[in-house]
């Protein structure tokens, strides 16, 4: 697919595409002043996928669409590219997240921009430059953690990249990884990263390889940094020496969600788990992960409670019954540690990968989707779109 304009003044072609073709190294913006018998690639925001273009007659300028938002450049030769300001609800947010120590601050990624904000979501504005994108064009960001001295690091696509924005920094230091289903920061020491089977302890001066198992989601327990718990497609693994070795604890589980952990009792914890295509299952653990029982989660008000592999549970700060999941079917409430559910999501748009995130002060519960973060009062029984 591809979009073709023509200057009529001077003969000059554009042409963006979003993926290569005979005779194009790949996605981006080309241009041709010889009737299309040869091209030029455009610099700068050009290299990236276009996914619309508008030209100008009259000023000569164009606008193109990109992953990472609208762009103008307003002449030849096109290599200065100044973004438009259409706010964050005009991309997808991947990941919402809140600061593990300052109430009311929470940040948000939506393709290679971070924003940012310290009212408890009412407002959002950019907390840096927008992230560096690689060699290949545009590298979406899709995960992100905030650590204890409120350092962001985000996973950008393909996975083998990180980057680390430093607290009141707003430049981005970039570090190559290995592939990775996650970024997990330490709640309470600052510097400690994980990402996949790699760990840094000092910011990402130095990284050390794990022999972590390949999983999805990984939990570090509030209460003591060194019991990690994992998800993987083989089982649930536990590490009690911060992710050196690593013991599977249950093994018949297929599929699982991130372990939810109690801030109000760290020996309480649940997760969502399928042991098969149709057993759905919440698993919860009383006494620390020693032991585990599970329950057949059902819908107390008709909804459908189906999940799949990209759910996300969050425990309640205060209330060690309450858990809220943010599965495909939407957003769900349980009061009774998981036995039954209410859809809390009337009206918001199903997220795509969902997040969830409460501030510190239980003011708010936030959730990531291709529309924006939203936000549910958690006394009030009633949702807004946060506007940037």
């Amino acid at each position: 697919m591809g979009s073709l304009e023509i200057d009529a003044k001077t003969g000059r072609i554009f042409l963006g595409t979003m993926l290569g073709g005979s005779g194009f190294s790949g996605g981006g913006l080309y241009r041709s002043g010889d009737g299309a018998n040869r091209w030029l690639s455009i610099a700068g925001r050009g290299r990236e996928a276009i996914h619309g273009m508008v030209f100008d007659a009259r000023s000569g300028s164009i606008t193109i669409a990109t992953p990472t938002g609208l762009y103008r450049s307003m002449g030849f030769p096109y290599e200065e590219w100044q973004e438009l300001p259409v706010g964050h609800r005009a991309q997808e947010v991947r990941r919402v997240v809140a600061h593990p120590r300052r109430a009311g601050t929470l940040y948000a990624i939506a393709w290679n921009h971070l924003y940012r904000s310290d009212d408890f979501g009412a407002s959002w504005q950019l907390a840096a430059q927008p992230m560096p994108a690689g060699t290949d064009g545009a590298t979406p960001a899709l995960d992100l953690a905030v650590d204890a001295g409120g350092d962001v690091y985000v996973l950008q696509s393909p996975r083998t990249r990180l980057l680390k924005l430093a607290a009141g920094s707003v430049e981005w230091t970039s570090f190559d990884v290995w592939p990775a289903m996650y970024v997990v920061a330490d709640p309470n020491v600052p510097g400690t990263v994980y990402v996949g089977s790699r760990v840094t302890r000092d910011g990402g001066a130095s990284w050390q390889t794990t022999p972590a198992p390949s999983g999805t989601h990984l939990t570090i327990d509030p209460s003591d940094g060194r019991r990690l718990f994992l998800s993987a497609f083989s089982g649930l693994y536990l590490s009690t020496d911060a992710g050196m070795t690593w013991s599977r604890i249950l093994t018949e589980i297929i599929i699982a969600s991130n372990v939810a952990i109690s801030p109000a009792d760290p020996n309480v914890m649940s997760f969502l788990a399928r042991r098969d295509i149709d057993r759905r299952l919440v698993y919860r653990s009383v006494d620390g992960g020693k032991t585990w029982n599970t329950v057949d989660p059902v819908s107390s008000d008709g909804s459908s409670f189906d999940f799949v592999a990209e759910e996300e549970l969050l425990a309640d700060i205060h209330d060690p019954q309450t858990l809220f999941a943010a599965i495909r079917t939407g957003v769900f409430r349980s009061d009774d540690g998981g036995a039954t559910w209410r859809s809390i999501g009337e009206g918001l748009p199903a997220p795509s990968w969902p997040s969830l995130a409460m501030d510190r002060a239980r003011r708010f519960l936030h959730l990531a989707t291709s529309r924006g973060v939203w936000e549910l009062p958690l006394e009030v029984p009633r949702r807004r779109s946060v506007r940037r």
